[in-house]
């Protein structure tokens, strides 16, 4: 119940912010209209959820505090600029899907998806409107649900072996370690794959992969920015890396601007390039100059860094540090602090942001020689083995010390039982 008022909730905020974005210019101006909004996102989970309540789910108050506070929050500040997913999306059910669903559009996104939403200059124009693309058809869009589908039917049998797994391995082992990898990227692939499902049988949205093959990764930077969770990788790429190394925001600052003059002795009819453009999108003539290798090192540290922080303040809501916010809030709130939100010590923030020295590295023209001559099987051993490595030292203990593992593991185990229960015969 909980969990449904916290969506309810977002979904006020989200239609808000649509509302915001069509009457605001991309600036500080939008950016302080839609502060209520990532304020009230920040705190849905603390307010509304209890992830040590003796009648929760931590694995749906993880979902709340991942899905509102970080990637619904991330899309919306970087639309505040002009950036992101969220940008060119007039439709409010549309706007409702991409900002609250952790779906990523595919870069080649058919235009007739958007066409409808881009109307709101044309409206006022005089000149018709520019004839209709062809939508790509239903039964692609039935293909794209069922595929989806499909992979959430593996991603559970995934989740389900790796839980029937991990109570016999040593606790803190490395086999152990992989089995909680396996289960999360299980989980959070189940999670993406029910909302590709969504979006593309609702919406007809042709969506990208939220992951692809991560543990046959030949490098950190191939993991980090070609495999695992590719959702927050573009929202980090929109809202952090593009912003410091350079690239234009792909929404036009004046939309509502005066269109050039048209040559002398031009037809006052024939309508000039501006005015062809899309209205909610800016032209590129041209694609921006390269960064320096300074300003994309500075990206590198400062996205691995945002995805720290992130990460760390969902590990300490988990084990209980959000409710020392939350007095008087909500029905969280009556409980005193967890005793294991003092294992959340920045281990995780120290996991990620370590990511940033080996994936500058891999670009110093030395290593990137030697990783030529690396055959592929090593370097996916040498990738995956350094991962593991930063897990066992970074990433895993701060799990285990707090008991958050034990309670994932168990929440998910009652929630599998669930649905077998379901789809049984007799069930």
């Amino acid at each position: 119940m909980h969990f449904a008022t916290a969506c309810a909730t977002a979904a006020v905020g989200l239609a808000y912010a649509h509302a915001v974005h069509l009457v605001v210019p991309p600036g500080a101006l939008r950016l302080v209209c839609f502060a209520p909004c990532v304020a009230a996102n920040a705190l849905l989970p603390v307010v509304y959820m209890d992830p040590l309540g003796e009648d929760s789910s931590v694995v749906a108050c993880a979902v709340a505090a991942a899905a509102f506070g970080w990637w619904t929050n991330f899309k919306l500040l970087a639309l505040a600029s002009g950036r992101g997913q969220l940008v060119g999306h007039a439709s409010l059910p549309m706007f409702l899907a991409v900002g609250a669903l952790p779906i990523r559009l595919d870069p080649a996104q058919p235009e007739s998806a958007r066409r409808d939403e881009r109307r709101r200059d044309d409206d006022r124009d005089d000149d018709p409107p520019p004839p209709p693309l062809p939508s790509p058809s239903p039964h692609s869009h039935r293909s794209a649900a069922i595929s989806a589908l499909a992979l959430l039917a593996g991603k559970l049998c995934l989740l389900a072996a790796c839980l029937e797994l991990i109570p016999r391995l040593p606790p803190g082992a490395t086999p152990a370690n992989l089995a909680y990898a396996f289960a999360l990227y299980a989980t959070l692939g189940a999670i993406m794959d029910a909302s590709a499902a969504v979006a593309a049988a609702a919406f007809g949205l042709r969506l990208a992969p939220h992951f692809d093959k991560p543990f046959i990764a030949s490098s950190a930077s191939d993991f980090w920015a070609r495999r695992w969770n590719l959702v927050a990788g573009g929202m980090l790429r929109d809202l952090v890396y593009a912003p410091i190394v350079g690239l234009p925001p792909t929404e036009r600052k004046n939309a509502a601007a005066p269109a050039p003059a048209k040559p002398s002795g031009a037809d006052d009819d024939a309508p000039t390039r501006e005015e062809g453009a899309p209205a909610t999108l800016s032209a590129r003539p041209s694609p921006p100059p390269r960064p320096s290798p300074a300003r994309r090192a500075v990206a590198c540290f400062a996205c691995f860094a945002a995805s720290g922080l992130a990460h760390e303040a969902i590990l300490w809501y988990l084990n209980g540090g959000g409710f020392s916010f939350a007095v008087g809030l909500g029905p969280a709130g009556a409980r005193a602090v967890s005793p294991g939100a003092a294992s959340v010590d920045g281990r995780w923030f120290w996991f990620f942001f370590a990511q940033a020295p080996l994936v500058l590295l891999e670009r110093w023209p030395p290593f990137r020689r030697l990783a030529r001559r690396t055959p592929t099987v090593a370097a996916v051993a040498c990738a995956l083995g350094t991962q593991v490595a930063l897990g066992n030292a970074l990433f895993f203990p701060p799990v285990a010390e707090s008991g958050l593992d034990r309670r994932v593991v168990d929440d998910l185990t009652r929630r599998l039982r669930g649905v077998r229960a379901t789809l049984s015969p007799g069930g």
